[in-house]
């Protein structure tokens, strides 16, 4: 019994994935064209006790919590889209699917 009670670790990687597919088809379905290359999945370890290997290579960014601000500046600074196409983008999202 104590071997079903347990909660497993789950698959972030495929949960990523399929998560990634469903922001794409939110934009397909709203006639957006937006670019896949600006879409980065990011996976973060809660704990701050997690240690990840410097020496490893990720399918996607793997952070601690506490590098996550320093992430987006990283991508905000590197690769910004333009005014025009977040405008655009805006534009077309339901005002319904905001709080």
């Amino acid at each position: 019994m104590k071997m079903f009670g347990q909660e497993s670790l789950g698959r972030p990687d495929l949960e990523v994935a399929s998560g990634l597919e469903a922001v794409k088809t939110y934009f397909r379905e709203r006639d957006i064209d937006f670019p896949e290359d600006k879409i980065r999945p990011v996976l973060i370890f809660l704990n701050p006790k997690a240690q990840l290997d410097p020496e490893a290579h990720f399918k996607y960014d793997t952070i601690p919590l506490d590098k996550l601000k320093e992430t987006i500046r990283k991508y905000a600074k590197d690769d910004r889209l333009s005014t025009e196409f977040i405008d655009g983008v805006t534009d077309k999202l339901p005002l319904d699917d905001i709080e």
